[in-house]
């Protein structure tokens, strides 16, 4: 199973919404979870154990 996690910005929201990247990986341990951010809030993203891909788009273009 894959799981896309749609959160562009707002680092607020993007934090509050990792929490819950830790339970499910546990109930659903071969579930693969990427994330679509936007580019600047990439780094927050990259070193989650739980994120599998980290796809980035450019909104300010």
């Amino acid at each position: 199973m894959k799981i896309a996690i749609v959160k562009l910005s707002a680092m607020g929201d993007i934090i509050h919404a990792m929490v819950a990247l830790e339970y499910i990986k546990q109930s659903h341990p071969n579930i693969k979870i990427d994330w679509i951010v936007e580019e600047s809030f990439k780094a927050i993203l990259e070193h989650n154990p739980y994120i599998d891909n980290i796809l980035t788009l450019n909104l300010k273009s």
